[in-house]
């Protein structure tokens, strides 16, 4: 159907079911179907564009939804390496401080032992003297 011929129909005054209606019951019928057609299809070009926008908007949606659960997925996994290496670390650190602990202790006793083989030298002059 040509809707740009229809429409000049439509705006005379003298095109509308109920004025037909007393002069022909049949052209009453086709004039109603003529403005309800026409009123039909100004409504699906409209809403037509708009559903086809709401259908590629909505694969955009599902698209962008795939790629955040990829996202959350790669998220989740750097968590829990992190948490893994944060386990490691401290328990490195763990290690690293007793070792330092163990040395300090040992640092302390080479000292003492030291000072004491000093001590014990002088006295051994001292015996060394004494018996002769």
């Amino acid at each position: 159907m040509n809707w740009k011929e229809v429409r000049p129909y439509l705006a005379l005054e003298h095109f509308k079911p109920e004025i037909i209606q007393g002069k022909n019951p049949a052209a009453a019928g086709i004039c109603n179907f003529v403005i309800n057609i026409v009123i039909y299809y100004d409504i699906v070009s409209m809403v037509e564009p708009k559903k086809k926008l709401v259908a590629e908007m909505q694969i955009k949606l599902e698209q962008a939804n795939s790629q955040l659960a990829e996202v959350n997925a790669k998220v989740q996994a750097l968590k829990e390496k992190l948490a893994i290496l944060t386990a490691q670390l401290a328990e490195a650190t763990s290690t690293k401080e007793m070792a330092e602990a163990t040395v300090a202790k040992g640092m302390s006793k080479l000292d003492m032992a030291n000072r004491l083989i000093n001590a014990l030298s002088s006295e051994n002059v001292r015996w060394n003297q004494g018996g002769e």
